[in-house]
């Protein structure tokens, strides 16, 4: 009798196991583009590469490239807190940020119904011009893929500008741009370790309110500045083309995860960032190893 009662339990258990990997895994909901994604787990994470030419000299020089991104949030950001998206340090920088937080010493007060401020900014060799907008959950709403792009092109004959789109809606811009800023320092994902110079009571935080997926840097306009513009976000993976100067698809296993899919050997090297790769094809030990190991991370 107690034999049969303990392969009871048993088969009850490994039942309770088996289920937990696709409760873990839909969790969070994949990206539009499919696949993993970067995650920052830890308060000082962040994800970069080393300077390059494609992240500054190469775009700012013609007025056209765009940057873009698919981003999940788990939760609002916090009072004074702001995390950093992305940031070439002397370039452009895009953040999103809690009640009452300016990066660059300006404020940026939230009505009660709104929850977060998308600041984005094109640095020029001594100045700086900087776009943002308030947003209620209606508006971006939480445990949720959107869609980013940071687009800088001409419209007119003589005149070049920048735009923001949110899911494929322009929210706000900069009319004009001079030439984007080229400085030596590294291309930052999901935080920076730079800080505001001059605000030491502002932080640059890391990402670590949700998750970044299929981030694609171009060296063309890939959507119109023209006021008014609209778009369908593109779905599924970015496949490079000639055009493409960077893609992180944050796919594969850990050796691959980093590595630049546009064949330009941009890899980006992760700091205090987790790697977690849930199989459900795996032996049952090694897949509850993993499951725990996440837990731990989580909690």
């Amino acid at each position: 009798m107690n034999g049969v009662l303990r392969n009871k339990k048993s088969i009850v258990m490994v039942i309770l196991l088996l289920s937990v990997p696709t409760c873990l895994i839909s969790a969070f909901e994949p990206s539009p583009a499919g696949g993993g994604w970067l995650e920052v787990s830890k308060p000082g994470g962040y994800a970069f590469v080393e300077d390059h030419d494609d992240f500054d000299a190469n775009l700012g020089d013609k007025f056209k490239f765009t940057i873009e991104m698919w981003m999940y949030l788990k939760r609002p950001p916090r009072p004074r807190e702001t995390w950093t998206l992305f940031h070439k340090e002397g370039s452009y920088l895009l953040t999103l940020g809690g009640r009452n937080v300016g990066v660059l010493g300006d404020i940026h007060p939230l009505a009660k119904d709104q929850m977060a401020n998308i600041s984005y900014y094109y640095m020029e060799e001594k100045s700086v011009s900087r776009s943002s907008r308030n947003y209620t959950q209606a508006m971006l709403p939480l445990n949720r893929w959107h869609h980013l792009a940071f687009v800088v092109g001409k419209h007119l004959v003589d005149r070049a500008g920048c735009r923001l789109f949110i899911n494929g809606r322009q929210d706000g811009g900069l009319a004009t741009v001079r030439p984007l800023g080229n400085t030596p320092l590294p291309l930052y994902i999901g935080g920076t370790d730079i800080s505001p110079p001059g605000y030491q009571q502002i932080k640059w935080d890391r990402f670590t309110g949700g998750l970044i997926d299929e981030v694609r840097i171009s060296n063309i306009a890939r959507y119109s500045i023209a006021d008014g513009f609209r778009f369908q976000p593109p779905h599924g993976r970015f496949s490079p083309d000639k055009n493409t100067l960077a893609l992180w698809h944050f796919d594969g296993g850990r050796a691959e995860w980093l590595k630049d899919a546009s064949g330009n050997g941009h890899t980006l090297t992760d700091v205090d960032v987790a790697y977690f790769h849930v199989d459900s094809r795996g032996k049952l030990p090694t897949l509850w190893g993993e499951i725990k190991k996440r837990e731990a991370i989580s909690r």
